[in-house]
């Protein structure tokens, strides 16, 4: 009789084995889950973060504290969103208090992507058209360093003229010799070659 039921039960106990599912692939499911929620709603800060810099708004406040009546543009507008039109948004920020998505150097790091394709996709532009000029000037910050602003004109294939901004630069000087080298620097950073015009 022992030896029935001993039968029975490896009979049931390999059908179960047959139909169960091991849990890796149920914790694996889990973990892609995790990775596309924390990845939507990192695009949805980054687009803030894009946002603001397009629009020339500065990000953070004087204290970014819980506590803080005004925590900054940024802050703000990820309060602003997560209350009121995202749930999944609201949820990541609590999630993510400790800020290792949204530390400044994580903003900065995003910001100075923005910027290089930015960067990029003017230097393609600039390479495209025949002919382009630089122009730049300098003034002194509030620390008495020397600031050159630097942007470039060109005309595309289709003859439309654009000018586009390429960024500030430090000046240790404002010899000929120093601005020389700071175009230099610059267009070669640009891939594009200094020529003068034959006359």
């Amino acid at each position: 009789m022992r030896l029935i039921f001993h039968k029975i039960a490896d009979i049931k106990w390999l059908e179960r084995r047959k139909n169960s599912k091991s849990v890796a692939p149920l914790i694996n499911d889990q973990h892609k889950a995790e990775i596309e929620f924390n990845r939507i709603n990192l695009s949805k800060i980054i687009k803030i973060i894009i946002f603001l810099a397009k629009q020339g708004i500065p990000f953070r406040g004087h204290s970014e504290s819980l506590e803080s009546a005004n925590r900054g543009n940024l802050k703000e507008l990820e309060d602003l969103l997560a209350t009121n039109y995202s749930i999944d948004l609201k949820k990541f920020l609590k999630k993510n208090l400790n800020g290792n998505y949204l530390s400044l150097d994580i903003q900065n790091e995003i910001l100075a992507i923005s910027a290089s394709n930015i960067r990029n996709k003017i230097k393609d532009e600039v390479r495209e058209s025949k002919f382009f000029s630089i122009f730049f000037d300098g003034t002194s910050d509030i620390s008495h360093k020397e600031q050159i602003s630097f942007c470039i004109l060109f005309c595309t294939v289709g003859l439309e003229i654009k000018e586009k901004f390429i960024g500030f630069f430090e000046a240790a000087s404002t010899t000929g010799e120093n601005m020389y080298n700071i175009v230099k620097k610059v267009l070669s950073e640009c891939c594009l070659e200094m020529t003068v015009p034959q006359i």
